[in-house]
């Protein structure tokens, strides 16, 4: 695991809204490049749904 990325299994990073994720996923960060233009919002937000349900 790389310092300062979120454990998504373990819950990290998922207590924040939707739309704060989605901001971050297009505008990227640190080593993470920006997906803006190249990923839809809905399929990010198809991927976040999925993403949430591996922390039940």
């Amino acid at each position: 695991m790389l310092p300062d990325v979120p454990d998504f299994y373990q819950g990290e990073g998922l207590s924040a809204s939707d739309g704060s994720l989605v901001r971050s996923i297009k505008a990227g960060g640190n080593l993470m490049p920006s997906f803006n233009r190249i990923i839809k919002d809905r399929d990010i937000l198809n991927a976040l749904a999925y993403i949430r349900t591996l922390q039940r």
